[in-house]
């Protein structure tokens, strides 16, 4: 004697794989619809600052921080040989403060934009969360001009 399987009235059949045909086109759709997964929040690239040269010297918004010896991406000013492209000097000028329960890359702030200053002793610098800051070229010193900053004597 076998078993057969126990059936189901027709409005209950194949429930199980409704559901989930269901959910898979509303995914779709949903991905069709915003070009990404939900859930999907992935950080954009930060913008291409350009550097400033003066007087011999190339200030760059310095992207990774590790590579200069610090613990952060973002906030960084380096200062470079215009000729040669040798390390002068580098300056952190935010420090960035990880959740260490989110991804560290979206939580990063990357420098926006740097400016010389009109009188050439300063360089204004934003950042992508909409600080701005002055660093001082002759003492690396960092002036908040909006939001949370640092100053001192450089890093490196």
């Amino acid at each position: 004697m076998t078993e057969e399987a126990p059936r189901l009235p027709p409005d209950r059949r194949n429930h199980g794989a409704d559901l989930r045909a269901s959910a898979l086109l509303t995914g779709c759709l949903l991905v069709v619809a915003t070009g990404s997964v939900a859930g999907d929040k992935k950080r954009q690239e930060p913008a291409i600052v350009p550097h400033i040269e003066h007087n011999g010297i190339r200030y760059e918004a310095e992207q990774s921080g590790p590579r200069l010896g610090y613990s952060q991406d973002g906030g960084i000013v380096a200062a470079r040989d215009a000729a040669t492209g040798e390390l002068q000097w580098s300056r952190r000028v935010y420090p960035v403060h990880y959740d260490t329960s989110i991804e560290s890359d979206k939580q990063e702030v990357f420098i926006s934009a740097m400016t010389l200053n009109r009188d050439g002793a300063s360089i204004l610098i934003a950042n992508e969360a909409g600080e701005r800051f002055e660093l001082r070229l002759s003492t690396c010193e960092v002036r908040t001009i909006a939001g949370p900053g640092i100053s001192g004597p450089p890093d490196r």
